[in-house]
C-alpha cells in the first residue's frame, strides 16, 4: 500500500488527482502505476513483463481506465442516486465498523465512498 501511495506522489500534476489520462507531461498515469515505472517512457520493456500485464489484456485494461477517468461518467455514477444512496445506506448503517478505523478507498474516483466513511466515523480515509 505505501508503495502505491509513493508512485501516486510521484506522479506530479497533483498525484493520484491526476488520473489516468495523465499528468502534465502527458504520460499515462495508469501505465505508470501498473508498470511501476517513473513515467519516463523507459519502461516499455516492462510492460510486457508486468503481472499486470501478464493477467490482464492491455486493450480492455486501457478501455475500463479511460472509461472510468472520464469526469462525465463520474457525473452520471454520483446522480444515479439508487446507487449513491445504496452505497451511502450501507456505509453508515454499519458505521460500527467505520468508528475510529483508518479506511483505504482504492479506486476511489471522486472519493465518495471516502466521504461517506468519514461520516459513519472513519478516523482518516485514503482515498487512492
Amino acid at each position: 500500500f505505501a508503495e502505491i501511495v509513493e508512485r501516486c506522489r510521484g506522479l506530479g500534476g497533483g498525484g493520484a488527482a491526476a488520473g489516468v489520462n495523465g499528468g502534465s507531461d502527458g504520460k499515462n498515469s495508469f501505465d505508470t502505476l501498473a508498470l511501476g515505472g517513473n513515467g519516463s517512457g523507459g519502461e516499455q520493456g516492462a510492460a510486457e513483463d508486468s503481472l499486470f500485464y501478464q493477467k490482464t489484456d492491455r486493450a480492455s485494461a486501457e478501455l475500463y481506465f479511460h472509461y472510468y477517468g472520464q469526469l462525465l461518467h463520474q457525473q452520471n455514477m454520483l446522480q444515479d442516486m439508487v446507487r449513491t444512496s445504496t452505497y451511502y445506506a450501507a456505509i453508515l448503517e454499519n458505521h460500527v465498523d467505520f468508528e475510529d478505523a483508518v479506511v483505504v478507498d482504492v479506486g476511489a474516483g471522486t472519493a465518495i465512498l471516502g466521504i461517506f466513511a468519514v461520516q459513519a466515523g472513519a478516523r482518516k480515509v485514503y482515498a487512492i
